[in-house]
């Protein structure tokens, strides 16, 4: 009989989907509550029979969701976050009788407001969930501030879709070996906290003080999209879906990731696996895990737009063989993260 998982999530992911239907095919039933699409992100997902999905605008209550999941008697509950009540109530209803999971993806920083909240959630969280779920070492930290030892914690949260990003990589990075394109991109939203508008100002002023052929790349949408920056070296691609990246991926070059906030940043997972360079801003979660400063990239503080330029100037500055031997140590680093590891995760928390 297959093991049944439920999660309680907000918004869903293509990569969540994929990590979903992987849990399938190794034996689970896998049933989730979600919200509605987000329209700045607006992926479209090929209906699944491999998923039970419920619209969480059906269920006004917890009541109504305790019923659900004790029709379906999973062997785990795992909830996205801390943020909707009623998933938390739910959480603390089946905290004696089931395995219940809190996943998040928040770094511990040592602000004011997390080091009360991890006194309170000592006792808070730990009367709902028996673990904790988190992508990688910033969260591992903040998971044990919480109450939650080693062994109640689990890695592996987020993983890209390896199967589109990581399958071509050989091809690709074959071709670039000829010439290695010239071109930055950028893949988010087009909002104040993904810093595309201080990308894009860096980028001007680097080729300003010092001409050049390079172009940076654009592929998004959000609330910003109306106040982007134009200028002929800047191309706005607009939103694309995952399955039309294969053309960008080959045209190319080097990934940045200039968020002001970015909990985690599965992009820089996307795109090392795709084999980029990579430069990252140092709030990303991800970046520490994914990014070696002069191996495959480089790592800026946070809203330095000066230093953005100076790494933006640095990657201008090497050859062609020196990108593609970073692009390779991506590829290799990549392999940290991958839909089989968030599997086994799973596995572990149903033993």
């Amino acid at each position: 009989m297959n093991k049944k998982a439920f999660f309680l999530f907000t918004e869903i992911s293509g990569y969540m989907l994929n990590c979903f239907e992987k849990s399938v095919d190794n034996g689970y039933d896998i049933h989730a509550v979600v919200y509605p699409i987000n329209n700045d992100a607006p992926f479209k997902f090929e209906n699944s029979n491999k998923i039970n999905f419920y619209n969480r605008s059906e269920f006004s209550s917890n009541i109504k969701l305790i019923e659900l999941i004790s029709s379906v008697n999973p062997e785990i509950i795992v909830v996205s976050g801390w943020i909707d009540k009623e998933y938390l109530k739910v959480a603390k209803f089946f905290r004696k009788s089931t395995k219940t999971i809190i996943a998040f993806d928040t770094q511990w920083v040592a602000s004011f407001k997390q080091i009360i909240f991890s006194i309170i959630g000592r006792y808070f969280l730990k009367k709902r969930f028996k673990y904790a779920w988190v992508p990688g070492d910033k969260q591992y930290k903040y998971a044990e501030k919480l109450g939650f030892n080693s062994s109640e914690i689990f890695k592996y949260l987020y993983t890209c879709n390896t199967d589109i990003f990581l399958k071509n990589n050989f091809d690709i990075l074959k071709a670039k070996s000829k010439s290695f394109p010239k071109v930055f991109l950028f893949v988010g939203r087009y909002a104040p906290s993904k810093g595309l508008n201080q990308l894009c100002q860096s980028f001007l002023q680097l080729k300003k003080q010092e001409p050049n052929k390079w172009e940076l790349w654009c592929v998004g949408t959000g609330p910003s999209w109306n106040n982007r920056i134009l200028h002929s070296s800047i191309k706005h691609l607009g939103f694309k879906q995952p399955n039309e990246f294969e053309s960008i991926l080959c045209k190319t070059g080097v990934y940045v990731l200039p968020s002001n906030f970015e909990p985690w940043g599965v992009s820089l997972h996307e795109f090392t696996c795709a084999g980029y360079p990579i430069i990252s801003s140092d709030i990303s979660g991800a970046s520490s895990e994914l990014v070696i400063n002069g191996s495959n990239g480089f790592i800026y503080s946070n809203n330095d737009n000066e230093e953005l330029k100076q790494v933006m100037k640095k990657i201008i500055s090497l050859t062609d063989l020196e990108l593609l031997n970073m692009a390779k140590v991506s590829v290799d680093l990549s392999k940290k993260f991958s839909p089989d590891k968030w599997v086994n995760s799973l596995n572990l928390m149903c033993k």
